[in-house]
């Protein structure tokens, strides 16, 4: 039935592909939840997303209209493909966001309490 080699040549297969590690990318989001709009300060604005953590970056503006969501920032990191997670435990969330409303800024959080994880992305919420 099967050789020698070709049960090499399987178990040395096996063993590469549960082994690869993968470049993981997950997206952190801002949502606003409320019936108006909202501006936010974003520090280290990726202007080009798809260049992920190696692009050209600005602190910038931004005004979201209700229920527009923004991509503020994607986080990188070599992992096994399923480990998308572990960026969202490790940095849940982008620190220094502010909302910004008349001459007042209001510092948004970074931690698991206002940022959540779904679907492979990390997600704030502003209502």
């Amino acid at each position: 039935m099967f050789s020698i080699k070709k049960s090499i040549l399987l178990v040395i297969s096996i063993i590469m592909l549960v082994s690869c590690d993968a470049m993981l990318h997950m997206a952190y989001t801002v949502e606003n939840k409320s019936k108006e709009d909202i501006k936010i300060f974003v520090p280290n604005y990726p202007i080009e997303p798809t260049l992920s953590n190696f692009g050209e970056r600005k602190d910038t503006t931004i005004i979201l209209k209700p229920d527009e969501k923004a991509l503020v920032g994607i986080g990188s990191k070599i992992d096994f493909p399923w480990g998308t997670k572990n960026i969202y435990k490790n940095q849940p969330g982008i620190c220094g966001i502010k909302k910004i409303k008349a001459d007042t800024s209001i510092s948004l959080g970074c931690s698991t309490s206002e940022w959540k994880y779904r679907k492979g992305r990390s997600i704030l919420k502003i209502k």
